[in-house]
């Protein structure tokens, strides 16, 4: 099954946290409007005060982030268990998890924070552990190169810099264990998500409708077309039976939201097919996808 978690709450206040599919597309779970996940105290700061963004689970639980609020749900009844204390910041991305440690794109203070065992932050300019950083009191104070990716493959985490539009996007990692880290590559504009497969990087270049191929040992990158980016909003990603799969929707920037252009598709990584699965009837925009494996 899948998880989507549509942002439609910037055109109605009480949107699903999340929406629950198979891969056929049958819906089978619509989990409602969370008021726990909602940070009211940060009206004013740049983002909708319920944001549901990153998913993770384990094997009992979902998690669901929205800005300073990390929800549990029972993974298979998807009910909800309360909330995790753990240190967040307004405009949170990504989320994931391992045996110890929740990793989390703190998106407003370009850092990756590592929490549960060990608290600290990975700061993606610096590539260097740090302390905790400053609060801010607006989503854009601080955030200089949008941090929005977190994929945990091999011992390592995987990260995104979208770098705002102002140029490339860039990929690196950092070890878990010794925080050794890498800048792998600069590819595609306004990138989302990262997936690694043998030894091939995948993200979404969502400026210009484009799945990115990264080889991980040289840095060499190759662009697949699978969307039209002037209407079609590529953010939402993960594996399934070796493929990516990917989620598509409608560009903020539109005027008015086109009926059926929010949708589930695979890549394979192989033949480079692209197939389009099931149409997402109850979602204008998305923000996040997680594949939960059976």
């Amino acid at each position: 099954m899948i998880i989507i978690v549509p942002d439609d709450h910037y055109h109605k206040k009480d949107n699903y946290t999340f929406l629950v599919y198979d891969l056929n597309g049958e819906l089978l779970h619509k989990s409602p409007y969370n008021p726990e996940l909602d940070c009211v105290e940060l009206q004013g700061q740049g983002r909708p005060t319920f944001r549901p963004f990153g998913v993770t689970f384990d094997d009992e639980y979902l998690y669901v982030a929205s800005h300073k609020k990390l929800g549990k749900y029972k993974k298979n009844t998807f009910e909800f268990y309360g909330l995790v204390d753990v240190p967040m910041y307004i405009n949170t991305h990504q989320i994931t998890k391992d045996d110890d440690n929740f990793y989390i794109a703190h998106t407003a203070v370009n850092a990756i924070g590592i929490h549960g065992k060990i608290n600290t932050y990975f700061d993606v300019e610096t590539l260097l552990c740090v302390e905790k950083p400053p609060e801010p009191n607006h989503v854009n104070n601080l955030d200089t190169i949008h941090v929005n990716t977190v994929t945990d493959h091999d011992g390592k985490i995987y990260f995104c810099l979208h770098n705002l539009g102002k140029v490339p996007s860039q990929f690196g990692y950092f070890d878990k264990t010794t925080y050794e880290s890498k800048i792998i590559a600069s590819a595609g504009f306004c990138c989302h998500d990262v997936q690694i497969i043998n030894n091939g990087l995948y993200a979404l270049s969502s400026e210009t409708g484009e799945i990115i191929e990264i080889e991980i040992s040289t840095g060499q990158v190759t662009t697949h077309k699978v969307v039209n980016p002037s209407k079609t909003f590529l953010r939402g990603m993960d594996i399934s039976d070796g493929k990516i799969i990917f989620c598509a929707s409608n560009r903020y920037s539109d005027g008015v939201i086109p009926m059926n252009n929010c949708f589930v598709s695979t890549f394979d990584t192989t033949t480079k097919g692209i197939k389009r699965l099931f149409t997402i009837g109850e979602a204008d925009v998305i923000v996040c996808m997680k594949n939960i494996p059976k």
